[in-house]
């Protein structure tokens, strides 16, 4: 089986969370396939407090580490 070219690659959303003194800064990045998005967080996650991948609907896909509950 191959790639199917009809169809685009869906887009994920990388939300990274980092310590910023007694807070937390959140970056997002953007990446396309979703087992692409998840090989990515997990590697991010090394850097930061947790990571959360979401799909183009905004529901949860992966969590790593630490993610605060209201994300």
């Amino acid at each position: 089986m191959g790639l199917d070219y009809r169809m685009p690659h869906r887009r994920y959303l990388i939300r990274r969370f980092h310590a910023v003194g007694a807070g937390r800064a959140i970056e997002d990045v953007s990446i396309t396939g979703r087992a692409e998005a998840i090989h990515a967080a997990e590697h991010h996650a090394q850097d930061c407090l947790g990571v959360l991948v979401l799909d183009t609907d905004e529901r949860v896909v992966a969590r790593f580490g630490d993610v605060p509950a209201s994300s």
